[in-house]
């Protein structure tokens, strides 16, 4: 295989793992050595390492890093040995000594210089391109992608970089020597005279595909830079300019942030008669990375200036910001905003909001579980903690804050879990049992037949949407028509769908797939459905990882609750988990209420009955999984 196929292999690869964040089988791993010594430092410092399970947690990352990263052997060895000596000791102030030195070099780029080496060793050699090479490319990638999150890029964004960095240049304008391109270059941004165009010209045409991997370290260097972010304050208004902290509350009849704005952009109401009452603007200072990965940092901003207002001063409207119409600027310049729409809008809202008729039927199907809002004198009971339940679910999915998000879904998890009596006995084998390990358990025991048929829908998806590119353009892989139909990939409107039938076809699809990443996701799927031993591994590890999942997930609340310094930058996608788990406990435990009214705690039992019955039968071999 050729530099350029292992370079397109790659992109494939970093932009699935992102893409499948949520999903069981090929998601992105947030956890890395870097989180861990972060996570370690604030267990000290903000718990005096006290919590047994965290501390457990922490040690086999731990052992699992100094043992198979290849980074950590050649920089960190002494560093980590250390550490694994004293972790399990008393010595609390060297542990946390430790850590910190760990983290300042991991703050300097060390780890992730050294993982751009690796990543461009491996792609740039002569090595073929099997499991194993697929296996080291990707745990790389992710490292390279945490190390991004960490220095606060959002995975909206990272997901572009290797794109950028291969894009070229675009002549748009021959006559005005106009170019533009998404690659990281160093050359000023002067005016376009012969001089620069030709430059940039000679710049591009001498590039290696070496350099193009090496400028991957231009984001992660790349130094912030002071920007205003300009939104619309719904709720609040006045001919006004006052500053608050790093917001400025202003009238744009009072104040303009834009110094050269010919079309009036920054009147973000669109609005040319200026004495119509508006709505008030506020201008957002943020040492910002890029507009993109900034927003939601300079959002909070301005979230918590207003909580400071609503708390003095009795407001008698909603006060909301309108998130989706914003303009960035820098020096009085323009330099990136939202392009106009507006989502708070009427026509986007109208545009955007949930087709009742298009899922008419599952709707009507809402009436089987309207039974948890019937009144009841018993708050215990099963009903009323359900719809407490849903509740704070649906208080989680209107927070603007994360933090807000993180607490009401556990609220609503939690609640599940007052029980009517304890199961923990007949549950858990552990000497230790607490609440969070019977969540873990239950949340874990019901994601393990989801994960066993996502397992394979993930793959189906894919090909799905291959096939029907196919039939408008040419995507990179052309099925014939008779394995289309084999697989079922397209059927049509109404026809059930079979993952059986695809499962059976896989050995036939990759016969005609190129791409090495996808090849060896379909062989993983194949060996999945038809090696009972390798599934029953995959299952262990994904339960192991949901429950690890659920204990970070637990810290994170705890730090939240106990207003806890600590880095956030990765709250956010442990947020769309816990969203994810939230929500399909609360669908189970609806749904198999109305099966059959049982306390939760019977009804958790059974779930974890089912959990059991369904690893048995599989070891065994007695049932077929594809029956309908």
């Amino acid at each position: 295989m050729g530099n350029n196929e292992k370079i397109n292999f790659w992109v494939d690869l970093w932009s699935s793992i992102i893409e499948n964040f949520l999903k069981k089988s090929f998601g992105l791993n947030l956890y890395s050595p870097h989180i861990l010594i972060e996570d370690v430092i604030t267990e000290i410092t903000e718990n005096s390492f006290k919590n047994p399970d965290n501390k457990k947690y922490f040690y086999s990352k731990l052992n699992y890093y100094f043992d198979n990263d290849k980074v950590i052997k050649k920089k960190f060895n002494s560093s980590f040995k250390l550490l694994r000596n004293v972790f399990n000791t008393e010595r609390h102030e060297i542990v946390l000594e430790l850590s910190k030195n760990i983290k300042q070099e991991f703050e300097q780029g060390i780890y992730f210089n050294e993982n751009i080496i690796l990543l461009k060793e491996l792609l740039l050699s002569d090595v073929e391109i099997d499991r194993k090479v697929i296996s080291e490319i990707n745990y790389i990638s992710e490292c390279i992608i945490v190390e991004y999150l960490k220095k606060g890029y959002v995975l909206k964004e990272i997901k572009k970089f290797p794109k950028y960095i291969l894009d070229d240049y675009k002549i748009i304008d021959n006559s005005n020597k106009i170019i533009v391109t998404n690659y990281p270059h160093k050359i000023p941004k002067e005016e376009c005279n012969e001089n620069y165009f030709n430059i940039l010209r000679q710049f591009f045409d001498n590039l290696t595909i070496e350099d193009r991997i090496d400028s991957l370290a231009s984001f992660f260097y790349k130094e912030t830079e002071e920007v205003y972010y300009l939104f619309v304050v719904k709720g609040l208004k006045g001919e006004v300019e006052l500053t608050i902290g790093d917001v400025t509350f202003y009238s744009t009849n009072k104040k303009r942030f834009v110094k050269e704005d010919f079309h009036d952009e920054e009147d973000l109401q669109n609005s040319y008669d200026n004495s119509k009452e508006k709505f008030i603007q506020a201008a957002v200072r943020i040492n910002s990375l890029s507009p993109i990965s900034s927003l939601d940092n300079a959002i909070n901003i301005l979230e918590n200036t207003i909580d400071l207002i609503r708390c003095y001063f009795n407001v008698k409207t909603r006060v909301e910001i309108e998130t989706s119409n914003y303009i960035v600027c820098k020096n009085g310049k323009n330099i990136n905003s939202s392009w106009g729409t507006n989502f708070n809008d009427e026509f986007w809202q109208l545009q955007e909001s949930l087709d009742l008729k298009r899922f008419e039927s599952d709707l009507i199907e809402l009436n089987n579980y309207n039974f948890i809002f019937l009144e009841s004198k018993n708050e215990k009971n099963a009903t009323s903690k359900i719809a407490y339940a849903v509740h704070w679910f649906s208080k989680a999915e209107n927070s603007v804050k994360q933090e807000d998000k993180m607490l009401n879904y556990w609220i609503a998890i939690e609640n599940l879990f007052n029980l009517e009596y304890d199961i923990l006995d007949d549950i858990l084998t552990k000497k230790h049992k607490k609440k969070i390990d019977l969540i873990q358990e239950i949340i874990s025991s019901i994601e393990v037949k989801y994960f066993f048929y996502e397992y394979g829908w993930e793959m189906f998806n894919h090909y799905k949407l291959l096939a029907k590119n196919d039939i408008v353009n040419k995507s990179t892989i052309n099925l014939p028509s008779e394995i289309i139909e084999k697989a079922n990939l397209i059927v049509r409107t109404g026809e059930k769908i079979y993952l059986k039938k695809f499962i059976d076809s896989v050995n036939d699809i990759i016969k005609y797939e190129t791409n090495p990443f996808f090849i060896e996701k379909l062989k993983d799927v194949s060996q999945f459905y038809n090696n009972k031993d390798y599934a029953t591994q995959k299952i262990n590890e994904q339960m192991e990882n949901i429950q690890n999942d659920i204990l970070m997930i637990y810290r994170f609340r705890n730090l939240i609750v106990h207003n806890a310094h600590f880095d956030n930058s990765l709250l956010p996608y442990y947020v769309w988990k816990i969203k994810s788990y939230s929500n399909s406990l609360i669908r189970k435990l609806t749904y198999d209420y109305k099966k059959n009214e049982k306390e939760l705690s019977k009804l958790m039992l059974n779930i974890f009955i089912e959990k059991e019955l369904f690893l048995n039968e599989l070891n065994s071999g007695s049932t077929d999984f594809w029956k309908d």
